[in-house]
């Protein structure tokens, strides 16, 4: 038994022995091995330092427009995305009402206007047999238009059309209840003849009645809405046939003007200014631009300030087209590293050159400017490799400036 346990430890010695000397052999061999690499040498060098950022195009202006009374919609002329020019049409309310307001309107102001005149000139028979007949009719209005209002108070009171539409048709009532009353005074001046202030009275009611007829004209002319730039439809809140409240968007037009728009961090916003020239990076090409302005209160999902960007002479363009934005921000002193010499294994790290040796170092990427990294972590003067690094570990001895190729830039 003692034989067969020293057999056994001979063999384990044995076995130690033999492994202890291979692995100084490859220790050894690995001693002998020297890398070829190229190098530099590291100076601190100071490079503008620019905000990197993506945004979109968009239209310079988002225009809406709307009826300046309300009413039912009669047509509405274009498509969401579709081009127009300055001056296409876009929408146009109903127009049979506007039309009875614009004939009822003019009514009473000749009506008006005749019997200043008769007043101003003397009254005849004839006159005052078309004052009398002036009255009748404005006397017929004033219970169309009343009955109006009360059929538009009883589509008030069950939904049917809005307050702005009620108090618009309580206006037309009340409008043609005073031109009543002065075609009935006109009337009544007529048969006794006017003084002076009956004469001056008769004008100003002349001057409202006029005031009326000319606004009646303009709602009239306001409801066919024409597009006032060059641009496309956005948007149509409004469709044919539905009742449009005054002022309601009906169509949305963005214009053919375009900017560009993106979004900076609350640490980047104080970085930047109002006027701050720009380069812009579209579809491969690169054109100037202007910061225009600087929103104060971030969107709500980005948690990103809006800021628009005035563009150069750039015609082919289209709204959502992606850009890349480069704001200078200064400059930064340090040592710039082409990116292609820093290595990653979870840390970032770089090889060195010590008395003859490769030495890694660890470093931080700080800024990034185009093909080079703002490093810490590095010292003027310090060697760096270049080239030949595949292959290359922590302590392994290098010959510099040696030509080869190994494939590793």
């Amino acid at each position: 038994m003692k034989k067969f346990w020293s057999a056994v430890t001979s063999g384990i010695l044995l076995l130690s022995l033999l492994t202890g000397c291979a692995a100084s052999g490859a220790d050894a061999e690995d001693e002998r091995i020297v890398k070829p690499v190229a190098v530099m040498t590291l100076r601190e060098e100071s490079r503008p330092v620019a905000l990197q950022y993506t945004g979109r195009i968009e239209a310079k202006e988002m225009i809406k427009y709307s009826f300046k009374t309300s009413g039912r919609i009669g047509k509405v002329f274009v498509e969401e995305g579709q081009s127009v020019k300055k001056g296409d049409p876009l929408a146009l309310l109903e127009q049979e009402e506007l039309n009875f307001a614009l004939q009822g309107a003019k009514a009473q102001m000749d009506a008006a206007k005749a019997q200043y005149d008769k007043a101003f000139n003397g009254a005849r028979v004839e006159e005052i047999e078309m004052a009398k007949l002036n009255a009748d009719k404005a006397q017929e209005q004033y219970e169309f238009v009343k009955d109006y209002y009360e059929k538009a108070k009883a589509l008030y009171d069950s939904g049917g059309i809005s307050e702005q539409a009620l108090k618009e048709a309580k206006l037309q009532q009340d409008q043609a209840k005073a031109s009543l009353e002065q075609v009935q005074k006109v009337y009544k001046v007529t048969q006794s003849g006017a003084r002076i202030e009956e004469l001056e009275a008769l004008y100003q009611q002349y001057e409202v009645a006029k005031a009326n007829f000319n606004a009646s004209e303009k709602l009239l002319e306001d409801a066919l809405i024409l597009a006032d730039c060059d641009g496309y439809v956005v948007g149509i809140p409004g469709k044919a046939g539905e009742i449009a409240g005054a002022g309601y968007p009906v169509v949305v037009i963005g214009s053919a003007a375009y900017k560009g728009r993106i979004g900076l961090t609350q640490e980047d916003i104080s970085k930047v200014d109002v006027g701050s020239e720009v380069t812009v990076f579209i579809n491969e090409q690169q054109i100037k631009g202007r910061i225009t302005t600087i929103g104060k209160i971030p969107d709500e999902k980005t948690q990103t300030y809006p800021v628009d960007i005035a563009l150069d002479h750039w015609e082919e363009l289209s709204v959502g087209t992606i850009i890349k934005v480069s704001i200078p921000v200064g400059e930064e002193n340090g040592i710039w590293v082409p990116v292609q010499y820093i290595l990653n294994d979870g840390e970032d790290y770089v090889f060195i050159v010590e008395e003859g040796r490769a030495k890694r170092k660890n470093v931080q990427m700080t800024k990034i400017q185009e093909d080079k990294v703002l490093l810490e972590g590095l010292q003027e003067g310090e060697i760096l490799i270049t080239e030949g690094i595949k292959g290359i570990k922590d302590g392994y001895a290098v010959a510099m400036d040696i030509d080869f190729n190994d494939g590793v830039q």
